[in-house]
């Protein structure tokens, strides 16, 4: 088993967009939060960007790369990890390993690379955990309102304020709120809403929510789950805000003000894997898909006084790993495979038919900028592409990592951040 747990509707071809103006136009609405232009790119405060789905607006990335690559502007070793990088006010954050006890909250210069400040802390009990793909930590970071929200690999999570690195407050999910204690460690990452954060921990109350500002419980949910590795998000049907979180074993909605249960539907796995963020399509379609024998599956979502949930297609052609996967117009782009071969594959959302399959690459973590998709493969090259009705057209290709490449890449502008499990690297794209 491989992981990256760190811990995506734009411009296509005419037939693609016109081909099922239903789906496209429910797809296409922008919530409050979706940035329409470069000017109003919020940094990048979490996993998947300003609008957790990995698609920003093109800020003016090159049609194409020089033949020696990306400029490359800094790259620094950092320590071993898979966490993803955020960025808020020219700051980078994100976390490491510093040896076989300690964990590290940093906080970087965007500019250069350089070191701000850092919080070591100590892992806790990790004598239980598989840690044979790498030791972690997994979680990208996520920062509201000046605040660090951080959690290590055995479920140490921090609130640090981030201009200091000054502790604000803490937490351990297994000893303060009975969290289940994952396999391959702790690698949900958090998710934000109003004055709250929101985490799945598994077990008898298998979601809770935290008070930003002093980490107090605001809620957990009555419901015992398998916790997953998959990151929650946060959805609106019919007027209703809904916090999804993908399970071990199932995908479930609950109130996000209350942590009461609202539906759920079943999507197990071999060994309860559910590791690929959910995606939702706007309006009423919920995406979702695993590998280790899964799948994917679209949800169709409806609400009067209740919601209610219906599945619309189910395919094994789709079986997303670790990465996550991106909607473009009425599609679903995402890397498929596990064990065996990966390739790149659009799936038609309104169908569940397979659009194309790109066999040359492989296993892959994506970001879609306007109509142009950076990949970052596992071997650690990155690709500069555009898909279209036809397939994917990759225009540039750079050999840029050297170690295992399983983390989301972020993007700000035209800089993109990257990391293997060794190193970080910022990338000049425009």
């Amino acid at each position: 088993m491989r992981f990256r747990l760190s811990i995506v509707l734009l411009t296509a071809v005419a037939c693609c967009a016109q081909s099922h103006p239903k789906v496209v136009a429910a797809s296409a609405k922008k919530s409050a939060a979706t940035p329409s232009s470069p000017a109003e790119i919020a940094g990048w405060p979490g996993y998947g960007g300003p609008t957790r789905n990995f698609v920003v607006p093109d800020a003016g990335l090159a049609n194409q790369w020089p033949a020696t690559g990306p400029k490359v502007l800094w790259k620094h070793e950092l320590g071993d990890g898979y966490s993803g990088i955020s960025e808020h006010n020219g700051k980078l954050f994100t976390m490491f390993r510093r040896d076989g006890h300690h964990e590290v909250i940093a906080a970087l210069n965007a500019a250069d690379g350089k070191v701000v400040w850092q919080y070591p802390f100590e892992s806790g009990s990790i004598g239980d955990k598989d840690l044979s793909y790498g030791p972690g930590p997994h979680v990208e970071p996520q920062v509201v309102d000046g605040r660090v929200f951080a959690v290590g690999i055995a479920g140490k999570m921090f609130c640090l304020d981030g201009q200091t690195g000054k502790v604000i407050w803490q937490h351990d999910l297994v000893a303060d709120f009975g969290a289940e204690s994952m396999g391959r460690g702790y690698g949900n990452n958090p998710l934000p809403y109003k004055n709250t954060i929101l985490l799945p921990i598994g077990g008898a109350h298998a979601m809770i929510a935290l008070g930003q500002g002093d980490g107090k419980l605001v809620w957990q949910s009555k419901n015992s789950y398998k916790n997953g590795y998959a990151a929650p998000i946060l959805i609106r049907v019919n007027g209703q805000e809904q916090a999804v979180f993908f399970m071990g074993n199932e995908i479930v909605g609950l109130d996000p003000s209350t942590g009461a249960e609202l539906w759920k539907h079943a999507h197990s796995t071999e060994w309860g894997l559910n590791i690929s963020m959910p995606v939702w399509m706007g309006g009423r379609y919920l995406f979702m898909s695993s590998a280790y024998n899964a799948g994917s599956r679209l949800l169709e979502l409806e609400r009067d006084i209740n919601t209610t949930v219906k599945e619309k297609w189910f395919t094994n052609k789709l079986r997303i790993h670790i990465g996550d996967a991106i909607p473009w117009h009425d599609c679903i782009i995402g890397a498929s495979g596990d064990f065996g071969p990966a390739f790149i594959t659009a799936i038609n959302v309104n169908t569940g038919q397979e659009l194309w399959r790109d066999r040359s690459a492989g296993k892959a973590d994506m970001v879609l900028a306007g109509d142009k998709l950076v990949l970052v493969y596992e071997d650690g090259s990155v690709a500069l592409a555009k898909p279209d009705n036809s397939g994917l057209h990759v225009i540039s290709r750079a050999e840029l990592l050297n170690h295992n490449a399983w983390t989301a890449p972020t993007l700000v502008g035209t800089r993109l951040y990257l990391r293997d499990r060794q190193q970080v690297m910022a990338v000049d794209l425009k």
